[in-house]
């Protein structure tokens, strides 16, 4: 048994998927065995935009949300991340969840259900990043011109944003002060990264 397939990053889609997720319009199509069961959303870290999206994505697919939230000393008190999650996918259809640290894809091979990644402490934040690059592409993306700035380093979002925006037909500058660069594991070969004082010259 190879387990259920993992959105832990946006490296886990094709070309081709990523296309046809963040194109105007779309909408997923419900599988028979989509239509009932559970989606255990875990979270350490509170977001009600994210957590209320995933309870209403996961309405939609016909999947009734449960939600898990504690803080970070809590759960550490009463068991390790990774089992929990494994414990959660013995009695769910899907898991998702928003975790204070990195999660490690090794210890969630052979799952009995999928694990979608609400951002994990500095890593990634895959779904994120696939709403923003739909709403880009819903006003037309193709040739502009995207500029990341900020806290390049550290900002999740950023991390998948920058390699998703690397498989569109865009010029990518990224705009960070000193010591705060995007890390070169997220960094495409295309883009442009600048230091915030010569932002002027973008």
């Amino acid at each position: 048994m190879n387990g259920a397939r993992h959105l832990l990053s946006v490296d886990a889609l094709s070309d081709a998927e990523v296309e046809r997720i963040t194109r105007p319009g779309f909408s997923p199509r419900v599988g028979r065995a989509s239509r009932r069961g559970t989606l255990a959303c875990l979270f350490q870290q509170p977001s009600l935009r994210t957590m209320s999206s995933f309870a209403f994505a996961g309405a939609r697919l016909g999947l009734t949300p449960v939600p898990i939230t504690t803080t970070g000393d809590a759960l550490r008190d009463q068991c390790d991340l990774h089992d929990e999650v494994r414990q959660l996918s013995l009695v769910s259809t899907c898991v998702a969840v928003r975790s204070a640290s990195p999660l490690d894809p090794s210890r969630l091979v052979r799952l009995a259900a999928p694990v979608v990644n609400a951002g994990d402490g500095s890593n990634e934040h895959p779904t994120q990043a696939l709403v923003d690059v739909a709403a880009m592409r819903g006003v037309g993306l193709e040739g502009r011109t995207v500029l990341l700035m900020g806290n390049l380093r550290d900002h999740r979002v950023h991390h998948s944003l920058a390699k998703l925006l690397a498989r569109q037909d865009v010029r990518l500058v990224l705009v960070s002060p000193p010591g705060l660069e995007l890390p070169a594991r997220f960094l495409p070969e295309r883009a442009r990264q600048v230091e915030a004082s010569d932002a002027e010259t973008v």
